[in-house]
């Protein structure tokens, strides 16, 4: 098990951190992040793209579920939607 950390910029444009390798699979599984969030290695100065350091790792949820997605007979329900995320952002605020 690796002992490194890793800082990452936000959409905001902030600095967050530091998230162990799991912690950035599950902000990209979540949304938080994507494949082109900027992260570093905890202490060092050299930024790379999320998906550089996960690999094939970073699609893996997309196509185990992408039949589904594409196939998928659901209406969307953008108030529904926005309150949701309205009350995700606000229940993971700083």
């Amino acid at each position: 098990m690796s002992d490194k950390t890793y800082e990452m910029i936000g959409g905001d444009g902030e600095q967050y951190g530091p998230f162990t390798i799991q912690q950035l699979q599950d902000n990209l599984s979540d949304g938080r992040a994507n494949v082109q969030t900027q992260i570093r290695e905890t202490g060092t100065e050299a930024w790379q793209p999320l998906g550089q350091l996960l690999g094939s790792q970073s699609i893996k949820n997309f196509a185990e579920y992408r039949e589904a997605i594409l196939t998928g007979n659901r209406r969307l329900d953008v108030g529904l939607a926005f309150s949701q995320g309205g009350e995700l952002f606000k229940a993971h605020m700083g």
